[in-house]
C-alpha cells in the first residue's frame, strides 16, 4: 500500500498554551508527521526488524567506544545525541546494533526516512524518561495527537516496548536507581495531578492511554487518515487495533432516523447520519486492505456487544506485559464517575 504523509517541519516539541496557531486543515492528513521507515543508507545492515529480534540477555554487557550515540534523522540528517547505555537498554534494535558494533559508523545510525519530530520525541524520552516536561499532559487537539503518533511509530520501528505498554528493558537494579523502583517504559508518560483535565494516575500512562483519554473526553473516533497512517507505519500494533475499534464503534452506534414506512415509500426519510462517511468509502476504494481491517474490527466490536474501546480499563487489554507485572488497579480512568 502506498501512503504519502508529508512531514511537518517542526523544530520543537514544546506545546503552545493556545491552540489558535493549530487551525484545523481542510485535509488533516497533510499535517501528520511522517514516521520512520528503514533508511536506505543502512539498508544493507544485517539487522532485521526490531520486532523480530531476540533481545540479548540483560546480564550481558558490551563495552562501547563512546558514552553517547548520535542518531541522524530525515533527509537533512539532523543529529540527535543520546546516552548509549540508555538507548541500548530501551530499544532492542539499538541493543542489537550496539552489541554487534560498539563503535557504529554514521551511516549505521542515519535514518533518512525518520521524521525529525518523531525522532525528537523518541530521543527526549530516552534522555528524560517519564519525567520529561513534554510528556505530562494528554493531547489537546489533532496536531498533538499526530505528534504522539509520530513518536509512537518511531519507537515501534525501533522496538521500543513502552508504546505497547510494556516495561522497559533495563535490569531491575538499574530501573530502581533511575526511577526509584518504578518500571520504566518507553513513552509511559506521566500525567500531572495538578492538571484539572487529567485523571489522577498512580501509574504513569502510555501513549495509547493518553490518546484514549483525549478521544473519550472529546468524543472522537479515528478518521480515515489516522487509519491509513497507523496501518502504514505500525501494522499489528495495539494502537492500530484501538483506532480501528473506535471507527467501527462509531459506525455501529451512529444515529439514524427510524421510520415505520416501507423503504420505497415517499415518506421514508434518508438517514441524517450515514454509518460510513464518503471519506471512509474513498479510502476503502483506494486501499482495499484497509476495508478488510475495518470489517474485522466491525465484527469484533459487534461480538463484544458494541463495546466502546475508549472506555474500560487500560490494562491488560491495551497494555502488553512481557517482562513486567500487570498494572495495579490504582488510578481513576477518564470515564469513571459518569
Amino acid at each position: 500500500m502506498s501512503l504519502h504523509v508529508p512531514a511537518i517541519r517542526t523544530n520543537t516539541i514544546k506545546r503552545s498554551g493556545s491552540g489558535s496557531s493549530l487551525r484545523h486543515s481542510s485535509v488533516e492528513h497533510e499535517n501528520d508527521l511522517q514516521p520512520v521507515t528503514r533508511s536506505r543508507r543502512n539498508s544493507d545492515s544485517s539487522l532485521t526488524s526490531p520486532r523480530t529480534l531476540e533481545t540479548p540477555s540483560p546480564t550481558t554487557t558490551t563495552p562501547h567506544a563512546h558514552s553517547q550515540t548520535t542518531l541522524y534523522a530525515g533527509p537533512a540528517h539532523k543529529p540527535f545525541t543520546v546516552p548509549t547505555d540508555t538507548l541500548q537498554s530501551q530499544s532492542p534494535y539499538f541493543q542489537r546494533l550496539l552489541s554487534e558494533t560498539p563503535d557504529p559508523t554514521p551511516e549505521q545510525t542515519t535514518f533518512e526516512d525518520v521524521d525529525e519530530a518523531g525522532m525528537k520525541l523518541f530521543c527526549a524520552w530516552v534522555k528524560e524518561g517519564d519525567d520529561g516536561a513534554a510528556f505530562r499532559i494528554p493531547p489537546r487537539d489533532w496536531h498533538e495527537v499526530g505528534m504522539l503518533l509520530a513518536g509512537y511509530v518511531v519507537a515501534w520501528k525501533f522496538g521500543g516496548e513502552g508504546p505497547r505498554g510494556v516495561g522497559g528493558g533495563e535490569g531491575k537494579e538499574k530501573r530502581k536507581e533511575r526511577r526509584k523502583g518504578k518500571a520504566v517504559s518507553l513513552f509511559r508518560l506521566k500525567l500531572s495531578p495538578k492538571q484539572p483535565s487529567s485523571p489522577a494516575y498512580d501509574q504513569t500512562p502510555t501513549v495509547i492511554d493518553l490518546i484514549r483519554t483525549h478521544y473519550h473526553s472529546a468524543d472522537l473516533t479515528a478518521p480515515p487518515y489516522r487509519l491509513e497512517y497507523i496501518t502504514r507505519y505500525a501494522p499489528g500494533s495495539l494502537m492500530q487495533r484501538f483506532l480501528f475499534s473506535t471507527a467501527a464503534y462509531r459506525c455501529l452506534s451512529s444515529s439514524s432516523s427510524v421510520s415505520n414506512s416501507p423503504a420505497n415509500s415517499p415518506s421514508a426519510a434518508p438517514s441524517p447520519d450515514p454509518a460510513i462517511s464518503e471519506a471512509m468509502k474513498t479510502m476503502f476504494l483506494k486501499t482495499p486492505n484497509l476495508a478488510v481491517e475495518f470489517i474485522e474490527a466491525l465484527i469484533r466490536v459487534h461480538r463484544e456487544g458494541c463495546r466502546d474501546a475508549r472506555k474500560g480499563l487500560s490494562c491488560p487489554e491495551w497494555h502488553v506485559h512481557e517482562r513486567t507485572k500487570v498494572c495495579p488497579r490504582g488510578f481513576v480512568e477518564a470515564w469513571e464517575g459518569e
